[in-house]
């Protein structure tokens, strides 16, 4: 049964699992909680971020035994998963078992095929974080202390395994990015974590006081060792972190379901940042038609808040797009939840604005907070200014990660009743979502009129498409950092610095091309399934607030698995 949205504004989204389960799916249903299970046993961290806290302070393993284990179990637990006729079953069942098969390949793809656990040290560090029991309170401070306690001992021997298996050459952007990392978690857990939890309306009880504070103490001294380790490992630092073409198009087939050449990528990528170039000339040549395409950019990327407001932009860019919702036809907003727009916490600011929600199973009513971070108050003036996001590119920051964007999308998925569908995303999914928000907000009308906003929107969509150029070119055509970093400058018209930032992401998050690949992902299946409407006879059920309500009603799994339930398995190829 295909799930289709009204067109009219509704109160709940679409969703899957509606339809009566047919008899495969009790047999499936015991297989898929064992395996749901399991997957939340081996990574407590992602539990965790969900909102499950009955695996607060626990810390995945990673010792040679344990990597052996969990790729048994890997490997066994898919093959039972792709064992169970997809025939049999419902279509949310369908949807569960493409998804946890999905899970697993992820999974597989960075141990067996990129070799991670013993050449990236960002694959231990980012199992490391704190930011859960630290920045919401779901719990009372001494329960989610001793959560604190529990984690700084298993961390101890994450780290300790770290520096056993990492026993060869890194490459060295993930050498130098590691110390940064490991560097940069020191001070969050001295001031920012200790502050939390030993400072005013802190742990009260004097034991458990001080068994915070050795926890910390002792957290803080691994992660100095770790530090030290990876400066010991510069010297012998490679240049070799690229997949490689056959490995590259492997990974997306794993990890995002989508199967396809390297020479249908690198054209798509190509087509999609010509498209974006010809339209910046065009909003260009409309803002002054005498000056040159850089001029243009340079005079919309001077436009910039002062750090004073810069909190209050991005408010009113906030309420205006959820106004432009409440008053146009593109997505319902199926509850009251907002999210708070917040300096971002000094420990946090890795990102000028982002998103950071409370998990979808969270049983306690957390808010959304949009950060948005300030610069240093002991920067010059105008370094202070510069760091902040030009005023039309903050705009569509705004929409990409609240209104349509992230926000929209968490607040679909905590309606999913699937425990599969609303515990495991798609990075192809949430970040594609994410930047054809944006494209569809300005294509709806959101600040028509304004090519200085058009501007905006376009110079965030192409920074993605040059990611999708330099991902495919580092990882299958021999780019180097260099020459990836002048393409940013080249044609997403960033300035040095933040272009040979997003380079050098580019060496450790070969995917990052996601953002854009997922984007004209959605606007496929946006087109065919309007197509199979029409061609079954409902072409009246079609309207683009239904085609919007009825994607984000079905997770945020891959979008491959997501086309499957809308267009059938038969349908157009992506």
């Amino acid at each position: 049964m295909l799930l289709v949205a009204s067109a009219c504004r509704s109160s709940a989204p679409a969703s899957l699992g509606a339809a009566p389960a047919p008899s495969g799916d009790g047999s499936f249903a015991a297989l898929r909680d064992r395996v749901i299970d399991e997957l939340f046993d081996r990574n407590p961290q992602t539990a965790v971020g969900l909102g499950l806290h009955g695996y607060d302070g626990r810390v995945s393993e990673w010792s040679p035994e344990a990597i052996e284990a969990r790729l048994a179990w890997l490997r066994s637990s898919r093959a039972a998963l792709e064992a169970v006729p997809a025939a049999g079953l419902s279509q949310v069942a369908r949807a569960e078992r493409a998804t946890l098969i999905q899970v697993l390949a992820k999974e597989l793809f960075p141990i067996e095929s990129q070799r991670l656990p013993w050449r990236s040290p960002i694959f231990y560090l980012r199992g490391l974080n704190l930011d859960a029991y630290v920045v919401r309170e779901y719990a009372p401070v001494a329960v989610r202390a001793k959560a604190v306690i529990a984690y700084s001992a298993g961390a101890r021997q994450l780290l300790a395994d770290a520096r056993a298996n990492l026993s060869g050459p890194i490459p060295r952007p993930w050498v130098d990015l590691g110390m940064l990392i490991s560097g940069g978690a020191v001070d969050f857990v001295t001031k920012d974590v200790r502050e939390v939890f030993l400072g005013a309306g802190g742990v009260e009880d004097p034991a458990l006081r001080r068994d915070v504070e050795a926890a910390l103490a002792a957290h803080a001294a691994d992660l100095r060792a770790f530090n030290e380790f990876l400066a010991g490992k510069r010297e012998g630092a490679t240049s070799d972190f690229a997949l490689g073409g056959e490995l590259y198009v492997k990974g997306l087939a794993e990890i995002e379901g989508l199967v396809i050449d390297l020479e249908t990528l690198q054209r798509a990528a190509e087509e999609a940042t010509a498209r974006n170039l010809a339209a910046l000339a065009e909003a260009a040549r409309e803002i002054d038609p005498k000056k040159t395409v850089a001029e243009v950019v340079a005079e919309v990327m001077a436009d910039r808040p002062d750090p004073a407001s810069v909190l209050d932009m991005a408010t009113r860019q906030v309420a205006d797009a959820r106004l432009f919702l409440q008053t146009h036809p593109v997505v319902s907003i199926p509850s009251e939840e907002v999210a708070q727009v917040r300096p971002t916490p000094p420990f946090m600011r890795f990102n000028p604005a982002f998103l950071n929600g409370p998990g979808p199973f969270e049983t306690a009513s957390l808010p959304a907070f949009y950060y948005v971070s300030p610069p240093d108050p002991k920067w010059p003036p105008e370094q202070q200014k510069s760091y902040l996001q030009p005023r039309n590119v903050l705009l569509f920051t705004s929409v990409h990660e609240v209104w349509p964007g992230h926000f929209l999308q968490e607040l679909y998925l905590k309606r999913q009743p699937s425990r599969v569908l609303k515990a495991f995303c798609s990075y192809a999914n949430v970040e594609g979502w994410g930047l054809y928000a944006e494209q569809a907000m300005w294509e709806a009308g959101f600040h028509a009129g304004e090519p200085k906003a058009h501007v905006g929107q376009l110079l965030s969509a192409l920074m993605r498409d040059v990611r999708f150029l330099v991902a495919l070119g580092m990882h299958t055509r021999g780019m180097t950092v260099e020459e990836a970093t002048r393409l940013f400058q080249e044609k997403a018209f960033m300035p040095l610095s933040a272009a040979r930032q997003q380079a050098v992401r580019g060496t450790m998050d070969p995917y990052y091309s996601s953002y854009t690949l997922g984007k004209l992902m959605i606007e496929k299946l946006r087109d065919d399934w309007k197509a199979k409407l029409e061609a079954d006879g409902k072409g009246k059920d079609w309207s683009l607030q239904a085609f919007h309500e009825t994607f984000l009603g079905q997770g945020c799994q891959a979008v491959p698995v997501i086309r499957e339930a809308m267009v059938g398995p038969g349908g157009p190829a992506l």
